[in-house]
């Protein structure tokens, strides 16, 4: 069964939708084993961020807003599930592998980046910004960001206009899931975000070399990162 007692809001929801009628504080305090006064200060934060509604004196039920939040929880959890079975059953892949992936994603993604700040127009700025914006949420939060990590790759492919460079990078970063590995040891020696807003800026100043640079740091400090993973007892 996974392992979601981690996520005080999953857990909440989902009693919420098991019970399929409107649900108390009370009964969800002895349900989640959690004081009362916590139960009703997340129920309030949740009513007000349109994920619940209240039904007068019985309780509150999820809303359509809320069902959606609740995928999105239950997608997190399922992919941090993942990356925990992947590290704990010691089946992430050897360095060489995940070096050698980068090793070509420097060639194919410096290109993609110089090619991207020649056409990036402000909406898709605003699409990366959006990204980049939610990695931050959820890293801070104390998932990954992996998912968010794949997009900002993917759409600067798409951006750059060069279709081949595209789906040559996305089956190198998608190959036997890689990108979880990278996004699971960064978060554990640097911020990745850091790096993506840093190739943001030059896209947004149309400068293709700078930016092409900055992706060929970026890529260099994920280097550097597997390696000290590596290098140490884990």
């Amino acid at each position: 069964m996974l392992q979601m007692e981690n996520n005080f809001e999953f857990n909440l929801l989902n009693c919420i939708i098991k019970k399929n009628e409107p649900v108390g504080a009370s009964s969800l305090a002895l349900k989640l084993n959690t004081p009362q006064a916590t139960i009703g200060r997340k129920l309030h934060e949740l009513e007000f961020r349109g994920y619940l509604e209240k039904q007068s004196n019985k309780g509150r039920v999820i809303t359509l807003k809320g069902r959606e939040y609740f995928e999105q929880l239950k997608n997190d959890e399922l992919r941090k599930y993942k990356v925990n079975e992947l590290v704990n059953e010691s089946i992430v892949s050897s360095e060489k592998d995940l070096l050698d992936i980068l090793y070509v994603r420097r060639l194919l993604e410096k290109e993609i980046a110089y090619l991207a700040a020649l056409k990036i127009t402000p909406e898709e700025c605003r699409q990366i910004e959006k990204i980049l914006d939610d990695q931050d949420f959820q890293i801070q939060g104390g998932s990954l960001g992996d998912k968010q990590d794949l997009e900002f790759h993917s759409l600067l492919g798409k951006i750059s206009g060069n279709k081949i460079l595209t789906q040559m990078v996305n089956l190198i970063m998608t190959q036997s899931q890689a990108y979880l590995e990278f996004s699971y040891i960064r978060k554990k020696y640097a911020t990745a975000v850091r790096d993506h807003k840093e190739i943001l800026t030059f896209l947004i100043k149309g400068d293709p070399s700078e930016a092409g640079n900055a992706m060929v740091k970026h890529i260099d400090r994920i280097i550097s990162d597997v390696k000290l993973y590596f290098a140490k007892p884990h």
